[in-house]
């Protein structure tokens, strides 16, 4: 968590929410999250001590959080960005199928600070957000809502990456994302049991209010996170906004001791953007209560969807996109029955100096042509993103190619890898 504000904290009762017809909340395994942190703590371990932006620790924990996703059957891109003379990433990951114009998003921060390896902060709240997608996946959820979640870097410089995301999404996709759900440091040692106040958000947000409130079963507090942590670049977006917190620098009340347990004129987090904050800087009760309330959250605001995705095919090779060339990129599918869907997603992670120069284009395995990106005054550089094609007319077997045209001078990219979601 960023420490560019102090949370000030409303007492508040939890108000219960349930979306009609929602599947099961599953019970999130506390122990498959340790484990996720276990390896955060390894990484950081073999490297250096820190998962820090710009640091191998952190792009290693990058790779480690999209290799579980890959398997699982996620979408996932990585964006680039520059912050204080080193190259950042975020991690975007999309399970496949729901409405791609009605976007549930859930996030928090990867990287640590450089002092230590960022355990509780904030390798509990991505290790929550794993363990959910990764629950997501095994169960084969199918929702009314298109699921996408986000592992942010260089939050701890001022929320660089966050920020860079939501900027640089084209209009019509930021559009799309109806809610944001942020987890940033969901197991302090001496814990508190805070929900965002929707006070002072966008519209929207007292829904995610209510249903986090609803998650737990002990009492909670609003507390107003202010521009402290990822979620306040959705909210300058004008998204709805919510998330949880156990507490960071501040010291637990009375109060709060006799409501919560713990330890009265002690910090939540003693070894707050310390190197302390190790594998032994986690209450394991609060990443397990947090890591639940993050499945509640998803399983309640999804609602209940119809048959699980089809199966997804990837190329991850890159593909250069020189000035004013054509380039292409072929995926064969094989095994699918019958026509392509009315929905089939197209995932596109492209990275180029001006975006505004290339037209993209889908091509069917019988030569069809689908516009997926005309060019445009668009001075923004990079595409991660996913598009829908109603292909239903086109055989589904074969080869499918992503066509990429750069049609001004002087800004060149690569094809960083595309997929197809049947």
């Amino acid at each position: 968590m960023s420490a560019l504000l102090l949370a000030a904290t409303l007492l508040s009762p939890p108000v219960a929410t349930a979306a009609p017809g929602a599947s099961a909340v599953p019970d999130i395994a506390v122990a498959n999250v340790q484990a996720h942190l276990n390896d955060l703590q390894a990484i950081a371990t073999n490297n250096g001590g820190n998962r820090a932006h710009g640091r191998p620790g952190y792009l290693a924990s990058v790779n480690y959080v999209k290799a579980k996703l890959d398997a699982a059957g996620y979408q996932t891109a990585v964006q680039s960005f520059s912050s204080s003379g080193a190259t950042g990433y975020n991690l975007v990951a999309d399970w496949p199928g729901g409405d791609p114009n009605d976007v549930l998003m859930l996030g928090g921060h990867l990287d640590s600070v450089t002092a230590g390896p960022g355990i509780n902060d904030n390798g509990s709240g991505s290790a929550g957000l794993l363990e959910v997608a990764l629950t997501v996946a095994r169960q084969s959820l199918a929702p009314t809502k298109h699921l996408r979640f986000g592992w942010w870097g260089a939050e701890e410089l001022g929320l660089v990456g966050s920020t860079y995301y939501v900027d640089n999404l084209p209009s019509t996709e930021r559009s799309r994302i109806k809610a944001y759900l942020n987890f940033d440091m969901i197991g302090s040692p001496n814990p508190g049991y805070f929900v965002y106040s929707a006070s002072g958000q966008p519209t929207g947000s007292l829904q995610l209010q209510q249903t986090l409130q609803a998650a737990f079963s002990v009492p909670t507090e609003l507390t107003s996170v202010g521009g402290r942590s990822d979620h306040a670049a959705f909210a300058r977006a004008g998204i709805p906004v919510g998330g949880t917190f156990t507490g960071a620098e501040t010291t637990k009340t009375s109060a709060q001791a006799q409501k919560w347990g713990g330890t009265a004129g002690v910090a939540f987090d003693r070894c707050y953007h310390r190197s302390c904050d190790t594998i032994g800087n986690i209450d394991v009760t609060a990443l397990d209560r947090n890591s639940d309330a993050i499945a509640y959250a998803l399983w309640t605001l999804a609602g209940s969807g119809g048959t699980p995705p089809g199966p997804r095919f990837e190329n991850p090779t890159d593909v250069t996109i020189p000035d004013l060339t054509t380039v292409e990129s072929p995926i064969t599918v094989t095994g699918v029955t019958g026509n392509a869907p009315a929905a089939l997603a197209v995932g596109v992670d492209i990275t180029h100096t001006y975006r505004g120069d290339l037209v993209i284009d889908l091509v069917a395995p019988d030569g069809s042509a689908y516009r997926l990106k005309s060019s445009s005054n668009d001075s923004a550089d990079d595409i991660v993103t996913t598009y829908t094609v109603n292909a239903s007319s086109e055989v589904a077997n074969g080869t499918w190619k992503l066509r990429v045209q750069d049609v001004a001078s002087a800004d060149t990219g690569r094809i960083n890898g595309w997929s197809l979601q049947f």
